[in-house]
């Protein structure tokens, strides 16, 4: 059971696609969701595609997490806007969050 969080940032300017997917994958994760909710990381990826690049991080359900969080609403509200002002902030661009794609 996982929650698959989709993190897009488009090519503006002078940057490529393959210079933003480098910008975009040492962004450091917000462990401190981790630890509040008791998911844990599954995957870690970036992928740079035409004029884009994606971050797609992966988190693994845990007992304690389901708890908190029962149905799928409840856990896609958990991780919504989870790292888009941080991947904003550190880029300093904006970033589009797909819906969390709750398993």
């Amino acid at each position: 059971m996982t929650i698959t969080c989709a993190y897009t940032v488009t090519c503006a300017g002078t940057r490529t696609a393959a210079s933003i997917a480098t910008a975009l994958a040492v962004v450091p994760l917000d462990t401190s969701l981790l630890t509040l909710t008791g998911l844990t990381l599954n995957s870690d990826s970036t992928a740079a595609s035409g004029t884009s690049a994606v971050r797609t991080i992966v988190l693994n359900k845990t007992a304690a997490f389901l708890l908190q969080c029962p149905n799928a609403a409840s856990q896609a509200n958990a991780v919504e806007g989870w790292m888009t002002g941080i991947i904003s902030r550190a880029l300093r661009t904006p970033v589009a969050e797909s819906a969390p794609v709750i398993t």
